[in-house]
């Protein structure tokens, strides 16, 4: 029998233009709906997101398996 195993990393991402609120400048939204709860008060930048993705296509990164590793300046900690 023949087994074989497909590793796959998946990346999903989100933006500020995925909110919509009506009469609001973009700006304000940012400020005072999405960063209102985050704790970093920032966005993840694409850089740090590529950061994670390269450690995981290293060899350092072959123990993680299954893993969901969220990069999102705490808002699952909050």
């Amino acid at each position: 029998m023949l087994l074989l195993w497909l590793i796959v990393t998946v990346v999903t991402w989100a933006s500020s233009n995925d909110a919509t609120v009506s009469d609001m400048l973009q700006e304000k939204v940012i400020n005072d709906v999405l960063l209102a709860d985050q704790p970093s008060k920032k966005f993840v930048k694409p850089e740090e997101i590529g950061a994670l993705v390269r450690h995981l296509c290293s060899d350092d990164a072959q123990s993680f398996q299954g893993s969901c590793i969220s990069i999102d300046g705490g808002w699952t900690a909050r």
